[in-house]
């Protein structure tokens, strides 16, 4: 637009430029011809013996030229001006372009981070009264939560931690490593008995035990047994601290920003922390690893170890078997303590439960119950993972919550 108008003054101003040109052409012509004309009759007067008609000259009115002279001086000046007036404004345009004005951004500082780009959909909170805290029901197909309550807010994973622990485990471990056989140390055994394993479930290896790293897998994954652990941690990467940046890594790796981990066993600390969306995307993964699978959908796991009796004579071999802290009728498992009491199976209407995690904490002599679970929907391709956390009431009611939420929501 501005082009076609600065086009238009121009021409317009050459035209005028033109018009005042011939103006002052005009003008001097007919200048020269009053002076002709004067001159005649000043002649005329003189010379009384010529002509009796004088020659008739054609005359302008000096101020009607005048104004013609004015107006093409004030329409040349008035198109110059707005030329360069114009002119002037879109320089300015284009040598300062309005400042960008940055909103203020919004206070998140009381939003707990979430990894929302992995999650597609968010829906309902969950309707009704549980005991644990901090629940996440997503569908692994879809990315869409289903069902959620604070499921963005930190809080101590305990030992769903050693999913975590299992996927960098089996990564690292080629398939000629499963059969090798770790010797635990007098050095293990005190060791897994303080620090950060200090409290925490146990398998009962004995000093000079001899077991298979295959076997020591299914002792993490089904009894949550931390002395089955560290064997493993030592033998991958020399130290555990080593090994927990690899959890940190894979973290990062998974884009999750919050969790951390600062042991492999899960136990409690400032630094070892998640939430139960984050923890959902670490089974989400898990599942994909066969072995992992394997691990974690097993009721029972049976096997040998050598090691020496209670009178120094080594034993090249004894039998040994991990139950599942969730599956079956051992009366270590999740199951059995709702079986015992509500005196009923445990039973879900519309999904099938294929693997899953346990874990607890015991802060001031109550223990804090969480679960994460992978499950199919019955009638469809579907599978969900559960996350539920910070459960104070006893075990057999976190089964209960997890039962509600998966009949109400799993259709």
């Amino acid at each position: 637009m501005y082009h076609n108008f600065l086009r238009l003054s121009i021409n317009f101003a050459v035209f005028s430029q033109k018009l005042f040109q011939n103006v002052l052409q005009e003008g001097a012509f007919y200048g020269t011809i009053l002076i002709d004309t004067k001159i005649t009759k000043g002649a005329q007067s003189v010379n009384k013996s010529a002509s009796p008609q004088p020659k008739k000259t054609k005359r302008i009115d000096g101020e009607a030229l005048i104004a013609i002279f004015l107006l093409a001086l004030t329409v040349f000046l008035v198109f110059t001006v707005s030329i360069l007036t114009f002119r002037s404004c879109a320089n300015d345009q284009i040598s300062h372009p309005p400042a960008i004005t940055t909103p203020t951004p919004a206070d998140t500082s009381k939003v707990p981070l979430t990894n929302k780009p992995y999650f597609s959909e968010r829906s309902q909170t969950v309707s009704f009264d549980t005991s644990s805290q901090y629940i996440v029901l997503t569908n692994g197909k879809t990315g869409e939560i289903v069902a959620s309550r604070s499921s963005g807010v930190r809080f101590s994973p305990a030992s769903m931690t050693k999913v975590m622990t299992l996927i960098v485990m089996c990564e690292r471990l080629s398939e000629e490593d499963l059969n090798k056989t770790i010797t635990f140390t007098h050095e293990m055994y005190d060791y897994v008995r303080t620090g950060n394993y200090e409290g925490s479930t146990n398998h009962g290896i004995d000093p000079n035990d001899e077991y298979k790293i295959i076997d020591l897998l299914y002792g993490i994954g089904l009894k949550s047994a931390s002395d089955c652990v560290l064997p493993v941690v030592l033998h991958l990467a020399g130290t555990e601290e080593r090994f927990v940046s690899w959890m940190n890594e894979k973290v990062e790796e998974l884009g999750l920003e919050n969790t951390h981990f600062d042991n492999p066993v899960g136990n409690e600390s400032q630094d070892n922390y998640t939430t139960a969306e984050d923890m959902s995307q670490i089974m989400e993964y898990a599942m994909k690893n066969q072995m992992v699978r394997s691990i974690l959908s097993k009721e029972i796991h049976q096997s040998t170890a050598a090691g020496y009796s209670s009178t120094g004579e080594f034993v090249p071999s004894f039998p040994i078997t991990f139950y599942s802290s969730l599956f079956g009728t051992h009366e270590s498992s999740r199951m059995y303590a709702y079986e015992e009491y509500y005196k009923t199976p445990f039973k879900l209407q519309t999904a099938k439960l294929l693997a899953g995690k346990t874990g607890y904490l015991v802060n001031d002599g109550v223990r804090n119950h969480c679960l994460v679970l992978y499950v199919k929907d019955i009638d469809s391709d579907d599978h969900y993972i559960l996350v539920v956390g910070g459960g104070t009431q006893p075990q057999y009611v976190t089964m209960e919550d997890i039962r509600n939420i998966l009949d109400t929501y799993v259709k």
